[in-house]
């Protein structure tokens, strides 16, 4: 069939919905009014789902009142239901729709994609494309009803096998008991001032999710990755980073070291190396690096939210840009129903202050403490202890704990 539509069968969907709405259910979750090609087929679907949604009685006489009443005519119902004999299984014939809607889409884009000739443009339309294909490819789950007594075993199990957070743990145990682990569809902000330590704690968190088998895709938009592989190096082989770094070591503890890195040569913490990134980049990398075959449930970092650069509206403030980026993580994080970890820089005021930090020292703050679902400070008290606390937990209590941080292995415990 070279025609990217099949009215017989649109007419058979309706056909069979009509003689028996129960089968509607079957597709309900699946279906969307704009798999009809026929503009008037649209018009059908979308009066027949609303009833429907209401609880209302849906036949051939109703939907012909309904359709009388908006001056389209509604005898052509009374064909249909006459011409087509309904089917006992509308499923495989969704299908067939659905893949003509892609098929005219990707027809349509492609034409679109013709149309462009503004390279100051480009980096919208990548986005647009990316999205566009994104939605095209993406399987809207079926909601089928969850058993209470099947998922309470599930629960009591968990329990059993002391896996007491729903989500991915950071191996911080306090922490992990605080926030209930890295949570997927949320965004987590860690702020901190400069050297205060926040890229070496998001790497213990990053090495200990991928240890746990748990992918990890890290941007780094800061520091180079030969820096953040030489910190982790350091972190699990117990060997001071002043020491890798400027090569002072004898053969015998190199060689240690490349045992260590041979324990862990499966780890799946994956690094985007670049200074230079946008959000719409973010997406479309993090997008990929999810469809990969070898992904397994994990989390994004990005270091840091301040370095992504924005695609820039005409006046729009430094704060303004912020809060559209820390906007699109959250909705990130949401449609691949991962955490995301953003790192985040503080405002100055409060090396003015002996109190502890509060949402409005991040810094271009904007809508970030709106967007999160968790923040994170790491700061330093007045006796010296660094502590880690939680300003903003969504679904949880509040937190602040001290950690121990050896600068030499950059380790945080």
């Amino acid at each position: 069939m070279s025609e990217l539509y099949n009215i017989g069968i649109e007419q058979l969907i309706i056909s069979s919905i009509l003689s028996k709405e129960s089968l509607y259910d079957d597709i309900a979750s699946i279906m969307d009014y704009k798999y009809f090609y026929e503009p008037i087929h649209q018009e059908i679907f979308k009066l027949i789902q609303k009833k429907l949604n209401q609880g209302e009685i849906v036949n051939a006489l109703t939907v012909m009142n309904l359709l009388a009443d908006k001056g389209i005519n509604s005898s052509y119902i009374i064909e249909i239901v006459e011409m087509i004999a309904p089917s006992s299984n509308l499923l495989p014939y969704v299908n067939l729709l659905r893949k003509l809607y892609v098929s005219r889409e990707l027809k349509a884009l492609g034409q679109e994609i013709q149309q462009i000739n503004n390279p100051e443009d480009i980096d919208k339309y990548l986005d647009k494309i990316e999205n566009k294909c994104y939605s095209l490819s993406y399987q809207e789950k079926t909601h089928d009803p969850i058993d209470f007594y099947i998922e309470a075993q599930k629960s009591l199990v968990n329990i059993l096998n002391n896996r007491k957070i729903s989500g991915i743990p950071t191996l911080f145990s306090v922490l992990d008991s605080c926030i209930g682990g890295l949570r997927k569809g949320e965004l987590i902000i860690l702020a901190a001032r400069p050297s205060m330590g926040k890229t070496a704690l998001a790497l213990n968190i990053a090495t200990n999710i991928a240890k746990n088998n748990n992918s990890v895709l890290f941007f780094s938009l800061e520091m180079p990755a030969s820096q953040l592989c030489l910190r982790v190096i350091s972190s699990l082989s117990k060997v001071a980073l002043s020491s890798l770094i400027h090569g002072n070591i004898p053969d015998h503890i190199i060689k240690d070291c490349m045992a260590t890195m041979n324990q862990y040569a499966n780890l799946p913490l994956y690094i985007i190396d670049t200074s230079s990134i946008n959000v719409s980049t973010i997406k479309s990398v993090a997008r990929r690096w999810k469809r990969n075959k070898q992904y397994q449930d994990g989390c994004i970092i990005i270091d840091y939210l301040q370095l992504i650069e924005s695609l820039r509206y005409s006046n729009d403030t430094h704060e303004q840009e912020i809060s559209r980026i820390s906007r699109a993580l959250k909705v990130l994080a949401r449609e691949l129903d991962i955490p995301v970890i953003a790192l985040s820089q503080m405002s100055r005021n409060i090396e003015n202050r002996k109190d502890a930090p509060k949402l409005s020292d991040l810094r271009g703050s904007g809508s970030i403490e709106q967007d999160a679902d968790i923040v994170m400070f790491l700061h330093k008290e007045e006796n010296n202890n660094i502590v880690l606390s939680v300003a903003k937990n969504r679904n949880g209590p509040l937190l602040s704990m001290n950690l121990n941080y050896f600068s030499e292995i950059t380790t945080f415990a």
